[in-house]
């Protein structure tokens, strides 16, 4: 079996895989600390840059990159990848985002060209307006709705398919990374139906996703990164591997539960 290469590793999601692929030998590769999977033992570590990392890669490798931070050659920002959604599925279920915030109304702060690693800053537009980007993200607002829940669509997507679940989440905790500490799976045809449209509109070839607020007028997307979140176990307790090529679109059945157990005791810090 080939080797899997979790690129940018400092997140959730990468000791999610280590889970979820026991048998397979794992390389993370990251710039920070790492979250979590030290005490696995088919898992190593190797220190890069998101310039540097392609280097330590070999041939037959499957690359899972965990973070858009270190996707440097594509630009997967939110004020280009919004607009395509919005295209693809109808302005009306599409929250789009703004340079600036109004200085009437209650906004959120975002990073543009990936999650913005810090706990959530939303407030009246006119305190945001000056909100700086240490993280080199880039800042971006979107209007804060009134909403019953989030949903997320995540999975792997490709030309011939997908692997996708829909999730509802019931919590989640904001640190360096957003921690996906419990959720659901559920049938939400409509969903499934308009992330696929967005894939293909956006030509995606890996994970992504794909964030949905529940509104009195329904579903809207408020965001999309091309990553997945910790959920590999569960799609592998849904009998469903999606590292392996898909033929047609496969969908988690629901009623499956993710509840978050920490693997770790410290941060540990990779050498120089």
């Amino acid at each position: 079996m080939s080797r899997i290469v979790a690129v940018g590793a400092e997140v959730q999601a990468a000791s999610s895989l280590a889970l979820a692929y026991g048998d397979r030998e794992i390389l993370f590769i990251s710039d920070q600390p790492v979250l979590d999977g030290w005490d696995f033992t088919h898992v190593h570590f190797a220190r890069a840059s998101p310039h540097t990392w392609r280097a330590l890669v070999g041939d037959g490798d499957a690359v899972v990159p965990m973070s858009a931070r270190w996707m440097v050659a594509d630009d997967w920002s939110l004020t280009r990848t919004l607009p395509i959604a919005a295209a693809a599925i109808g302005v009306e279920h599409v929250e789009r985002v703004h340079d600036r915030p109004d200085a009437t109304g209650i906004w959120q702060a975002k990073g543009n060209r990936w999650h913005r690693p810090d706990t959530p800053v939303d407030g009246p537009g006119g305190e945001l307006a000056e909100l700086t980007d240490p993280h080199g993200c880039g800042v971006v607002f979107q209007q804060q709705l009134r909403t019953a829940g989030t949903v997320m669509t995540i999975g792997r997507f490709g030309r011939d398919g997908a692997a996708l679940g829909v999730f509802r989440v019931f919590e989640e905790r904001f640190f360096r990374d957003v921690i996906l500490q419990a959720a659901e799976t559920i049938s939400d045809a409509q969903l499934v139906e308009r992330s696929a449209a967005i894939a293909s509109a956006l030509h995606l070839d890996g994970f992504c996703t794909m964030n949905w607020v529940l509104t009195d007028a329904g579903a809207r997307l408020t965001s999309l990164r091309p990553v997945p979140r910790a959920v590999f176990v569960t799609f592998r307790r849904g009998g469903i591997d999606p590292l392996a090529a898909s033929s047609g679109t496969t969908v988690l059945p629901a009623g499956l539960r993710l509840n978050a157990q920490p693997h770790y005791a410290s941060y540990r810090p990779l050498p120089a």
